[in-house]
């Protein structure tokens, strides 16, 4: 099953401007390079895959596209002429989502959910800490509550489960 995906982040720095989105549909990846000030599309602007060193250059239309890329969470570097790169960080490209719970996206020596993703989850709940690397794996009780895939539920199904006998994790689809 394809899985399709969108992304509309703005990468702002000092000298460069740019948005950029993504449309992940299986193994390919497209999307556009746009000037985030004056909304209009870059040409020949560089797109780097950091994790497998995949390159597509925009077109006329600030678009480009990469075939055949493994499932996995990525990080793309954007470059244009006369602008400093910058990186969007953890993208996902197809089913990222092997052990739900595993909050951290590391298999430590407990195994796939331990202590470490509930420091993680809190991190990232209450104190602005990083994003999960993979938003199937976080949302621990594989419910979508109306806070979004991700919520408190997921904190007090993870700590149930590591500290009281509560029910593991559901398997991911």
């Amino acid at each position: 099953m394809a899985h399709l995906k969108s992304f509309w982040p703005t990468l702002v720095g000092l000298l460069l401007c740019l948005s950029l989105e993504i449309k992940v549909n299986g193994a390919d990846v497209t999307g556009i390079v746009i000037d985030s000030i004056t909304g209009q599309p870059l040409s020949g602007a560089t797109v780097i895959i950091v994790q497998t060193a995949d390159t597509a250059y925009t077109d006329g239309a600030g678009r480009y596209f990469v075939a055949n890329v493994p499932d996995g969470v990525y990080s793309f570097l954007i470059g244009y002429t006369n602008h400093t790169p910058r990186i969007l960080a953890a993208v996902t490209v197809g089913n990222c989502c092997q052990h739900r719970g595993n909050v951290d996206g590391i298999i430590g020596p407990a195994g796939p959910v331990d202590v470490s993703d509930l420091t993680f989850l809190v991190a990232f709940l209450f104190s602005g800490g990083a994003a999960p690397p993979c938003t199937d794996e976080a949302s621990v009780d594989g419910v979508t509550g109306p806070a979004g895939p991700i919520d408190v539920s997921d904190l007090t199904f993870l700590v149930a489960f590591l500290f009281s006998g509560g029910a593991a994790p559901p398997p991911c689809a």
